[in-house]
């Protein structure tokens, strides 16, 4: 077993912990949306949520936080998406 197959095994989906309290809509704020590209106009498909603030825990949101809020509210996304473009 090669170092590489210890830390990313082949065949594997890539696990993302949510073991922390799951964030509500209302529990995030200044969120900031990267990966808009206009060609990509109205699905922003490639568009995520790169940096927020968790106003539970009175921090800056974690990698894995991040993404459960994009994939959560992916209108939300759409949304910050298009107001980039404007």
């Amino acid at each position: 077993m090669s170092y590489y197959d210890e830390i990313d095994p082949i065949g594997e989906e890539p696990k993302t912990d949510y073991s922390f309290t799951e964030l509500k809509f209302d529990e995030f704020e200044d969120a900031e949306i990267d990966g808009v590209d206009s060609k990509d106009y109205p699905d922003f498909c490639d568009a995520f949520i790169s940096s927020a603030y968790n106003l539970v825990k009175n921090r800056p949101c974690t990698e894995d936080e991040l993404i459960y809020l994009t994939e959560t509210y992916p209108e939300y996304v759409n949304e910050l998406a298009y107001e980039s473009l404007i």
